[in-house]
């Protein structure tokens, strides 16, 4: 299976294109249970060779042993121009993926770029240019019973779709849902879920985590941050996930909790005028849901999550988690370059000795305890993390927006309550109790400025942002200025 890894709905064949290359057809009504559009008769009928038109025979001939065609008329029809403004095949052609797994257990995603248009069909008119989407591919934890999944990347994408789709303020700043759901698999003529349960019981090993295997088809295809044409261009993509990050939280109740530099892509529009997007809503959770036991597991990607993520704590978790983990995102890219490829896993950085590199290395809570240090003052901040940042073009402004999140987030003028600033455990205001030695004794009482912070989340994250749109508006001012000076 090459790169595309065991995938026990995948049909690999060499198609007669004009390169000859390999590619994979996937039958998309193995997994479209769930559908972003309303779907619509003749929807599935444009998807190349006719393969969609009945679901049926023809369906299943073109992605081998039957599996296309267990799906059934309505199956194919459920992406729909509703969905994405576009036509939905039954196949869904691919080559190797763009994104991989770095590891065989876990979630195992993986994404691949293609069409709905096989390869040996697509016209010389058309000059090669064809509808191109993502088909993202992973094993996420997920409930028995589909209904009972909160945390179902298809449905949170499609609220999201539903509440946002009108408001083109917002257009492809975040994945527009085509189809998606559980793959099913055709066993002797039973349909069944490709789970874990499915792939360790008949074996009798233990399945620790009830993972189920799970496709989902987007666009717009993103790109990463290193596409970015200046660092102005990069500070405006930067303030476009914030914003449409915000939009979600407040009108769809969605948490992301997995803000990341792999996660935060640019897109760029017609005009060639580079966009923010933010994508993988793996880990989201609808915000009625966040303080349940599930909300507190540790989620996020190293060395970008939170401080209260790392400790597992009970602090309530709120879109200040993410905008903590955006600020890591931000001192990531400022200290290793803002053209580097994601640096998380270079094997020159084990000999770095920048304080950085404690985001990386350790156990979860040594590495909580050494934000806790970094982010607790404007002076500690600047000389373990700002400090480090890699000097070129662009550099001061990094430094800036930096130090910027910092003081919003952790001594945010909108709090007055000074207990609220700062992220190191403080003593009680007058300098805590004495203590009863006739009494058993009772570990002293400390406050945490997280957990203070927490009634004031939404007023810090807004003000946050503002600040950082003030901060984009000075930055163009002063390129445009730079540019016209003699």
């Amino acid at each position: 299976w090459d790169q595309c890894g065991y995938d026990s709905a995948i049909i690999r064949r060499t198609l007669g294109s004009t390169d000859n290359s390999v590619y994979y057809e996937i039958p998309v009504n193995s997994f479209s249970q769930i559908s972003a559009g309303t779907g619509g008769e003749g929807a599935a009928g444009t998807g190349g060779e006719g393969a969609a038109g009945t679901g049926g025979e023809g369906a299943a001939g073109t992605g081998g042993e039957g599996a296309a065609g267990t799906g059934g008329e309505g199956a194919a029809g459920t992406g729909g121009e509703g969905a994405a403004g576009t036509a939905v095949g039954n196949i869904f052609y691919c080559r190797n993926p763009f994104a991989v797994a770095d590891r065989l257990f876990g979630r195992h995603t993986r994404c691949f770029r293609g069409s709905f248009i096989s390869p040996n069909i697509r016209r010389a008119e058309d000059g090669g240019v064809i509808e191109e989407f993502v088909l993202k591919t992973g094993w996420p934890e997920a409930t028995i019973d589909p209904e009972l999944d909160s945390r179902d990347e298809v449905r949170i994408l499609q609220r999201i779709n539903e509440k946002l789709r009108q408001n083109d303020r917002f257009k492809n700043m975040y994945p527009n849902i085509v189809c998606g759901g559980r793959v099913q698999l055709d066993i002797d003529g039973v349909q069944r879920q490709d789970s874990t349960d499915l792939l360790l019981a008949a074996m009798n090993v233990d399945v620790p985590q009830h993972r189920v295997h799970k496709r989902l088809i987007t666009q717009p295809i993103g790109k990463q941050l290193s596409n970015a044409g200046s660092v102005l261009e990069l500070i405006a993509v930067l303030v476009d996930v914030m914003t449409v990050h915000t939009e979600i939280f407040k009108e769809c109740q969605i948490l992301h909790r997995d803000i990341s530099i792999s996660n935060t892509l640019v897109w760029r529009d017609t005009d060639e005028s580079a966009r923010g997007m933010l994508i993988d809503f793996d880990l989201a959770l609808p915000t009625d849901q966040v303080d349940l036991p599930a909300g507190y597991k540790r989620t996020g990607t190293l060395p970008f999550m939170s401080i209260n993520n790392l400790e597992e704590n009970s602090n309530q978790r709120t879109s200040l988690d993410d905008w903590e983990a955006f600020l890591a995102v931000v001192c990531w890219i400022g200290t290793f370059g803002w053209q580097e490829v994601d640096a998380r896993n270079d094997p020159a950085l084990t000999s770095d000795d920048r304080p950085i590199m404690k985001w990386r290395e350790g156990s979860r809570i040594t590495i909580a305890a050494a934000k806790r240090g970094h982010f607790d003052s404007t002076v500690e901040f600047y000389d373990k993390i700002v400090k480090h940042f890699k000097e070129g073009p662009g550099s001061n402004d990094m430094k800036l927006l930096a130090c910027l999140l910092r003081d919003c987030l952790f001594e945010s003028s909108v709090v007055s309550d000074s207990d609220a600033h700062g992220t190191t455990l403080k003593k009680p205001s007058g300098g805590g109790r004495r203590i009863d030695y006739s009494q058993p004794f009772v570990p002293p009482v400390k406050i945490d400025p997280f957990q203070v912070r927490v009634q004031h989340a939404e007023a810090i994250c807004d003000r946050a942002l503002h600040e950082m749109r003030e901060f984009l508006t000075a930055v163009k001012d002063r390129s445009a200025a730079a540019a016209t000076a003699p």
